[in-house]
């Protein structure tokens, strides 16, 4: 079932994406305490080389024989696989993840926008309302974090910059890869960009990684940067591409308001923050948002 009705497949399969990457913030800025925040995002990037690579041998998939197809792929390569990752594991580090929240929360407006454009048509009314009330939350919850933090756990203005020029790219990256889909299927166009990504990026991987320290750096990171890749990078791709495909761009891309919530509950669970009454009322914005969203009118 697509735009005209509600998927249930999809909208598991959204959820689930979403609790994968509502933990990567945390991951990363784990990550980044040990490595720089930019070689993070590179070898985010570069891990899922040979997952991609056995994958695409394991399962035969189509390789695909036209330029356009290769361009499109290309896109998404850039876009979701190299722009998005780096951009964002860059930004994380030198910025909190409160206003990495924050920023990733505005993808489905940037998503719908995208999508408006690309397929010369506006959401409905209710999803503008939806995202409206999404974003007023997640803006809610962010402002009363931000209140009587110490000067240096202060959010850096470049580091927001540098996230949100993520997101952007991801937006682009998720329309572009669910249009793709659509003839490739989202699996086999997630192995493929994947793959054209970690090619293009494999040599400055090599480049920095000769010039650290390899055993300074501990097994939790290394794990933290696996988990970025194998599920933030490949297997949550394949099935976001499929939900937007099954339930819709606009609808699907409206979980993403559900983000910054998790995140927050995380670090209640591992970095012992409080959860006040504060941030349960701009939690019920949020979700209240993302129902509203899914009323295509």
């Amino acid at each position: 079932m697509g735009e005209g009705g509600w998927h249930w497949g999809a909208a598991a399969a959204a959820t689930f994406c979403i609790c994968v990457w509502g933990a990567v913030p945390l991951v990363t800025k784990v990550a980044a305490q040990e490595m720089d925040g930019l070689l993070v995002g590179i070898l985010r990037v570069v891990f899922c080389l040979p997952v991609v690579a056995v994958m695409l041998a394991g399962r035969r998939r189509p390789v695909p024989r036209s330029w356009p197809l290769w361009r499109a792929l290309t896109l998404v390569g850039l876009s979701s696989f190299i722009g998005f990752p780096v951009l964002f594991s860059l930004g994380q580090s030198m910025t909190t993840a409160s206003h990495g929240g924050l920023i990733l929360a505005s993808a489905p407006i940037l998503t719908g926008i995208v999508a408006a454009l690309w397929h010369r048509k506006l959401p409905g009314l209710a999803w503008v309302a939806g995202a409206i009330l999404g974003f007023a939350g997640v803006a809610t919850l962010i402002l009363i974090r931000a209140e009587g933090m110490p000067t240096d756990a202060r959010p850096s203005l470049v580091g927001d910059l540098i996230v949100l020029a993520g997101v952007l790219s991801v937006a682009v990256g998720y329309v572009s890869g669910a249009q793709l889909s659509k003839t490739l299927g989202p699996a086999t166009v997630t192995f493929w960009a994947n793959l054209v990504a970690s090619l293009l990026i494999l040599p400055w991987a090599i480049w920095w990684l000769a010039a650290i320290d390899l055993g300074a750096v501990s097994w939790d990171t290394w794990t933290g940067i696996v988990y970025l890749a194998a599920f933030a990078q490949v297997i949550n791709f394949v099935l976001w591409y499929w939900a937007m495909e099954k339930g819709g761009i606009a609808r699907i891309a409206a979980f993403q308001f559900v983000q910054p919530v998790i995140t927050l509950i995380l670090a209640v669970i591992f970095l012992g923050e409080l959860m006040t009454l504060p941030l349960l009322a701009s939690a019920a914005l949020i979700l209240a948002g993302v129902g509203l969203c899914q009323f295509k009118r």
